[in-house]
């Protein structure tokens, strides 16, 4: 049985979901209208919202439209994350490359996977790196988006493209949340209590500023799955140019990955919702206007 959500955490849910609702009404309008349709108790659709961030807002109520979700406002129950329908927030911008990074603890060092694609959604180039000879979790990650975003400035330079423009892409909400903060005044820095991991923000900061504009998106662990199989395959370059030489068995896995994630755009359900998710339609629960 689903647990019951805590009175403070429907009233925060009650307020989102009256922010959104002008635009859930617009989805609605504009949606088929078959017999039977998944039902998205609002508890539920509330708490997959916080998941994905503002930035995600539209494209889920797009979901809701394209995939004929209604959200059933009189049950506020809610469940567990995993349970939750899966949704795959690939969308590219036009102008914009995306950097995935991950970081992972092998042997005695850490190591990190960066991969690039392009504003269409291709992949176009990843690599191996490491990171640090240690493993502070916090530190290695934001050292591994320190060494993505620096890589990807050089990628991009060597592309001899003029206006760098880049979305990053990470599975640690709490550091997500914290670059975005970047673009306020530098105070928010001085916040940060550990002097290291201070240091390591400001570094990210000033690498920031090369760029026309960098974008910070957290994404579940499930949807940076090349970024974290490379952090856990790292080899030593052999080429001077220090670029890695990877099995064509591996590189087949990158691809294969690749795809499915190019052409998961607002496939956001798997076939089999979970139990008790879908429910026949009935117009009356919900008005539409």
């Amino acid at each position: 049985m689903a647990p019951k959500l805590s009175q403070e955490v429907v009233a925060k849910f009650q307020t989102l979901l009256k922010n959104v609702r002008p635009e859930l009404f617009n989805a609605y309008r504009k949606r088929p209208n078959p017999q039977f349709q998944s039902t998205l108790p609002a508890g539920k659709f509330c708490q997959w919202l916080t998941m994905y961030g503002e930035e995600n807002h539209q494209f889920i109520l797009d979901v809701i439209r394209f995939k004929s979700i209604r959200v059933n406002e009189a049950d506020w129950s809610t469940c567990a994350s995993q349970d939750l329908p899966t949704l795959y927030a690939y969308e590219s911008i036009p102008g914009y490359c995306t950097l995935h990074t991950k970081v992972a603890k092998c042997k005695d060092k850490t190591t990190g996977g960066l991969e690039i694609r392009n504003e269409g959604g291709k992949l176009t180039a990843y690599i191996s790196v490491s990171v640090s000879k240690t493993w502070k979790t916090h530190q290695a990650r934001l050292m591994g988006i320190l060494k993505g975003l620096e890589w990807s400035f050089r990628y991009l330079e060597k592309a001899n493209i003029t206006e760098k423009r880049l979305i990053v892409r990470n599975d640690f909400k709490e550091i997500i949340d914290t670059l975005i903060t970047l673009n306020t005044p530098e105070e928010n820095l001085d916040k940060i209590n550990n002097k290291h991991t201070q240091l390591i923000y400001r570094k990210i900061s000033d690498v920031i500023k090369k760029f026309e504009d960098v974008k910070f998106v957290f994404v579940p662990s499930r949807m940076n799955q090349i970024a974290d199989l490379l952090a856990g395959n790292y080899m030593k370059p052999k080429k001077k140019d220090g670029s890695i030489e990877y099995s064509k068995e591996f590189i087949l896995d990158l691809d294969n990955i690749a795809e499915k994630a190019r052409n998961g755009t607002f496939k956001c359900f798997p076939n089999d919702l979970p139990k008790g998710f879908v429910e026949k339609y009935d117009p009356s629960k919900f008005p539409t206007g």
